[in-house]
């Protein structure tokens, strides 16, 4: 699950917890809507409407989810506005992930972004994160959620190039590990591979050794990571190599090799 995850990749520092809401079970963070408007039907890329029309579903799903959530109660520091470290907001839109190749429609591309202003409860909200129903015929799988959520709860960048030039590769969730599969899943994406150790300091998850001297030195394995700085005046604002030892063992079950991992 989403929550097992981040819980064992934070090393129980992150819980996920679902949102205070009266619609279906209570409580379990869900609201299922249907609205009266057309599917988007659209990536931003090669549509100049996109946009817009993700603009009136989230006002018009807003306004109908209105009666079963208060929003003011997530407005932890008072400032009037709900950020993603306070609630995150995650549609699941009907219809096929554009990013899986899907041929099918209505289909939508998964991402993090931030919508024109809506205020619910007296509290303006922004930002939100999305994924399909379905990956081509089977629904979606835990990898794509798990990668949007990095960007939208941890700030988490993406980690492959969009250009195809040069990536982490699979062996980070913010890269092409949110697609990987260990023997015996179905489909790709079902186990999602661990966060790299850049990605864990950045979300506040651990604070690698730093290793600033040359010699031996010796590293804890049971979280495994180390960082050495490049740059012995710059240190942390300049070049770094992360160090960590991958096994194939939970989500990592997933990689295509183990061993040390220099990043």
């Amino acid at each position: 699950s989403v929550k097992d995850y981040f819980s064992k990749n934070s090393y129980g520092r992150y819980i996920v917890e679902p949102a205070k809401e009266t619609e279906g079970t209570a409580n379990d963070g869900v609201i299922d809507l249907t609205l009266d408007i057309a599917h988007p039907n659209c990536h931003s890329k090669n549509d100049a409407t996109c946009d817009s029309k993700l603009n009136e579903a989230f006002k018009a799903a807003y306004d109908k989810l209105d009666r079963y959530v208060d929003l003011s109660t997530y407005d932890l520091n008072n400032d009037d506005k709900i950020t993603p470290d306070e609630l995150s907001v995650m549609f699941v839109f009907a219809g096929y992930d554009k990013s899986a190749g899907s041929v099918n429609t209505p289909y939508i591309w998964p991402h993090r972004y931030s919508h024109n202003a809506i205020e619910i409860d007296g509290k303006t909200i922004r930002d939100y994160c999305l994924f399909a129903d379905f990956q081509g015929d089977h629904q979606s799988t835990m990898g794509v959620i798990a990668h949007e959520l990095g960007h939208l709860m941890l700030g988490l960048p993406d980690l492959y190039s969009y250009k195809h030039s040069g990536s982490v590769g699979q062996w980070g969730l913010m890269g092409g590990g949110s697609w990987a599969s260990k023997q015996g899943d179905t489909y790709a994406g079902e186990t999602p591979v661990n966060m790299l150790a850049w990605s864990k300091e950045a979300a506040g998850f651990i604070k690698p050794k730093v290793i600033e001297a040359s010699g031996s030195s010796t590293i804890e394995t049971r979280q495994g990571e180390g960082v050495v700085y490049l740059d012995p005046y710059l240190k942390q604002q300049g070049p770094r190599a992360y160090f960590e030892n991958r096994r194939k063992t939970e989500y990592d079950r997933a990689l295509s090799g183990e061993g040390l991992l220099i990043t």
